[in-house]
């Protein structure tokens, strides 16, 4: 047989092949979408603590507060999100919260999609993508979050976003992929701050990258990337810190690192036997809990509150909180590095508990069985959804799919995070997956070192990570059996 019949022999193969492809990610996609429904049609949890606050700026902003200086300054939330609540408040009317939770399912969706992106962009396999999908479909708990008016679902689309771009910039290092990823992570970290330092282990996989390419001229060739990184992240922040500066008298983002510190030192966290560090002996400590009597110094939010009923400012109780932090550092360095150590173990196996609408307590209160908590179910009833039409189905194959089949123990986290840790490994190990490998590795640890510095771990501020979780594990897996395959040839 010759060159020609040969490749007419193979054309109809390859043609079956991509038709399977495409029937795979059809069903995959379906699958998304169908879970997202069975969310979207499960109904919503009312507006309480952060998702009050989110819907109260954006009500500001629609009634012509821009600035969020009228009143109260906003101190401790950045403008993103309300900005993205904005036009559902302002053209959606009644009906604007359920139009922001058919968003927030399609955000996740689209989500998944990109890990299936990046998972064929950095394998150049198209199984790889379908395989992403298919992980992607285990995230249950990413849809849950998505239907509570909070920040996490948007930034975790921003941030895999920002991901997908610098994944093209290790294969085409333009300035404007580090431009594109650069403005992505600026408009991440006006979502929600925790990401205003991701740019560090960025630079850090930009200046790897072109040191293996020229090790001579590593400064010069990184710093224009480095520099168009930064100055697109600046170009989205710097109105905001332009803001503050004049009525604040500092470029901040937010001023509620105090309460943050409180929240994370002084609460304890039950889930993973964390007791809460001691207050210092120092007389700045002191001093603040004198004008705090009778109110429980665990509740970072009951400490604010009493702050702010005595006439202090946002930006005063933020320094008076902080300084009573470091005070507790520096008086129980060794009971603050062990709480920090249980915490990082304990942020990788943080389940979804209560915060599912589609579980716990927002089923309990619909269905009026004694499920949840009685201090859950309290909190719960004193939300309230604020003129918004409701909704709420009840379907059999939900009821057990969403509310019984689901829940992950902390067991299934911890194989999780062991195959992602395990997956990186093999990446960094891999000569032509190693500059992949230590991004994600860096990103694995920036975001769990910043979470447990400045919150108590809850499962959604880890679920940013399970995109890149994804991706590490189906790369590492294609990287593996490259490699086992090389070797297998070299034997032959």
């Amino acid at each position: 047989m010759d060159t020609g019949e040969t490749i007419a022999a193979s054309e109809p193969t390859r043609r079956l092949k991509a038709l399977g492809f495409w029937a795979v990610f059809a069903l995959l996609v379906c699958l998304h979408l169908c879970k997202a429904g069975s969310f979207i049609a499960a109904g919503q949890p009312p507006l309480y603590g952060d998702s009050s606050h989110y819907w109260s700026l954006a009500d500001r902003m629609r009634q012509g507060d821009w600035l969020l200086v009228s009143g109260t300054p906003e101190v401790r939330r950045t403008p993103g999100y309300p900005l993205f609540l904005l036009p559902f408040q302002a053209l959606a009317g009644s009906h604007a919260m359920a139009a922001v939770f058919v968003v927030q399912e399609l955000m996740v969706v689209l989500t998944a999609l990109i890990v299936g992106w990046m998972c064929w962009r950095t394998t150049g396999s198209r199984t790889a993508a379908c395989v992403g999908l298919f992980l992607s479909l285990a995230c249950v708990s990413q849809n849950s979050i998505a239907q509570s008016l909070l920040s996490d679902t948007l930034l975790c689309l921003l941030v895999t976003s920002t991901w997908a771009c610098l994944i093209v910039w290790l294969e085409r290092p333009t300035l404007s992929w580090a431009a594109a990823t650069g403005l992505l992570l600026g408009v991440a970290t006006l979502v929600k701050p925790i990401t205003q330092c991701a740019w560090v282990p960025i630079a850090v996989v930009m200046v790897l990258q072109c040191w293996q390419v020229d090790r001579r001229r590593v400064v010069r060739r990184s710093l224009p990337h480095v520099a168009c990184l930064i100055a697109a992240m600046l170009v989205v922040l710097g109105p905001w810190m332009l803001r503050n500066q004049v009525y604040f008298g500092r470029p901040f983002l937010v001023k509620y690192l105090g309460p943050a510190l409180w929240w994370s030192q002084f609460k304890g966290d039950p889930h993973s036997s964390d007791p809460a560090i001691p207050f210092a002996d120092a007389p700045s400590t002191k001093a603040v809990l004198s004008k705090l009597d009778g109110v429980d110094l665990h509740r970072h939010y009951a400490v604010f509150r009493k702050l702010e009923s005595l006439g202090y400012s946002h930006s005063e109780i933020d320094d008076m909180m902080t300084a009573v932090c470091l005070d507790a550092v520096k008086a129980y360095p060794g009971e603050y590095l062990a709480s920090k150590c249980r915490r990082f173990a304990w942020f990788w196996l943080t389940p979804n508990g209560t915060d599912r609408p589609c579980t716990g307590v927002y089923r309990s209160l619909l269905r009026a069985e004694p499920i949840a908590p009685a201090e859950e179910k309290e909190r719960w009833t004193k939300g309230s959804y604020q003129g918004q039409k409701t909704w709420h189905a009840d379907w059999y194959f939900q009821r057990g799919g969403l509310n019984w089949f689901w829940y992950p123990h902390p067991l299934l986290y911890l194989f999780a995070a062991l195959a992602a840790v395990v997956a990186t490994a093999a990446l960094i190990r891999s000569p032509r997956q190693r500059t992949l490998g230590i991004l994600l590795g860096l990103l694995f640890l920036y975001f769990a070192a910043v979470t447990i510095v400045t919150a108590c771990p809850e499962y959604r501020y880890r679920a940013i990570l399970e995109p890149l979780m994804i991706v590490a594990v189906t790369t590492g897996l294609v990287a593996a059996f490259q490699h086992r395959e090389s070797v297998h040839q070299g034997v032959l």
